[in-house]
């Protein structure tokens, strides 16, 4: 395994005569751990793995081969209004004690959705041996190091692929799965993080979404100016928003009869599990490369977030565009997607739904419980007006735990 340092570029100064003055510095230690924390924050750009509720059959579905790793359903309990009466006069009485509610039980299948790499419509994250694309890059896509002939001298010398990965995406890869708040990483909240909007390209595109859709349909969307006003987003595939993973209903409350909504000042509770996930931009150096094989110029990469999203989308496989390598993102984000999804050899990156918190892996987010109301059932009346007097046996008490709580976990499949 060999450990590079890379070198980036410092403007120091400005001569007289407007001539800039470069230095090449190699990387401390506390850079190369927010490199590792860029690698993921670019793959959060081109997320290829994630949580999702399933309640359908594995296969390919609306051109999605999809992969469970584990599957589960997840019960939810609660209990349900009786029959509502009314009356012209006076509120009605008989058959009403509280007893006549009802329980009712739904269930939610937990599952794990991968994209295939065998399915042509994603190419261009997966299994792509074209010169230059991911599994077969050029020589001097890398990042560039100081490397000594053991005899003084000391050349630079691009890293290779397998480099990045020793140096970069395996530690990248290690925290996605131990560290809670890693960018590129799901978690179930029943909060409300996300937004709608558009990116300062004008483009759906954090992250880019299916490479085929180009921006048009299913692309995370979200409000952003510079990049970091948020640290929690949709998913990509449900347009941006938050995926519903459960819903855990505490207790049903209202009754209709026909048209006439009987309870009408009382509403249903639940809890609404949904899937997000982290991002958050780390500072970064700018790193360097080679222009070309021949006159090995040294050159910038381009640092930007991302190159353009139709570019990115449209680059490998059968496509005779190639995603520019001069953007360092671009080139970072499609290498983790490919580690992430199939090249690594005992890293590649699940998630599973489980009902205990234990087992390998890291617990991202809430507990998915089911609860519901403890009590044996009340009378609820209402009065309308003076001809209308409605009446009901409803849930009561307090929300109660029912049941084994389901845990999100993410850990590595070699």
């Amino acid at each position: 395994m060999a450990i590079r340092r890379p070198v980036y570029y410092e403007k120091t100064g400005e001569l007289s005569e407007g001539t800039l003055t470069v230095n090449l510095k190699e990387m401390l230690d506390s850079d190369l751990t927010v490199m590792r924390d860029y690698c993921n924050w670019v793959y959060s750009r081109y997320p290829v793995v994630f949580p999702s509720q399933q309640n359908t059959t594995p296969g390919a579905q609306s051109g999605l081969a999809k992969i469970h790793e584990s599957d589960g359903t997840f019960i939810d309990t609660h209990m349900h209004p009786g029959t509502a009466f009314g009356s012209s006069s006076s509120f009605p009485t008989g058959g009403l004690d509280g007893s006549s509610i009802y329980a009712v039980t739904t269930k939610s299948t937990l599952g794990n959705t991968v994209f295939d790499h065998t399915d042509s419509s994603y190419h261009g994250f997966f299994r792509d041996s074209a010169p230059g694309e991911v599994d077969n890059r050029n020589k001097i896509d890398y990042p560039l190091y100081l490397d000594s002939d053991g005899s003084g001298n000391v050349n630079l010398k691009s890293m290779t692929q397998q480099d990045m990965y020793d140096t970069f995406y395996a530690n990248a890869l290690d925290e996605q799965v131990s560290t809670d708040l890693t960018s590129g990483t799901f978690l179930i909240s029943t909060a409300t993080y996300a937004t709608r909007g558009f990116d300062s390209d004008g483009l759906r595109c954090n992250p880019h979404g299916h490479p085929n859709h180009l921006g048009q349909n299913n692309n995370a969307i979200l409000n952003i100016s510079g990049l970091d006003d948020s640290t929690h987003f949709g998913h990509h595939q449900n347009g941006g928003q938050p995926l519903q993973v459960a819903n855990d209903t505490i207790a049903d409350l209202g009754y209709h009869v026909g048209s006439n909504l009987y309870l009408s000042d009382v509403t249903e509770t639940n809890n609404l599990y949904s899937s997000y996930m982290y991002s958050k931009e780390p500072p970064f150096k700018q790193l360097v490369r080679f222009d070309n094989d021949s006159d090995r110029n040294i050159m910038l990469y381009k640092m930007e977030h991302r190159q353009s999203l139709i570019a990115y989308a449209l680059a490998g496989g059968t496509s005779s565009t190639q995603i520019d390598k001069n953007c360092l993102a671009s080139l970072v984000g499609r290498d983790m997607a490919a580690y992430i999804l199939y090249k690594s050899p005992d890293k590649k990156v699940r998630y599973r739904f489980q009902d205990s918190a234990g087992g390998p892996g890291l617990t991202k987010g809430t507990a998915i419980q089911n609860t519901k109301l403890n009590g044996s059932g009340v009378v609820l009346t209402r009065f309308v007006h003076n001809d209308d007097y409605r009446a009901q046996d409803a849930p009561n008490g307090v929300p109660v735990n029912d049941g084994t709580p389901w845990y999100l976990k993410v850990y590595h499949k070699s």
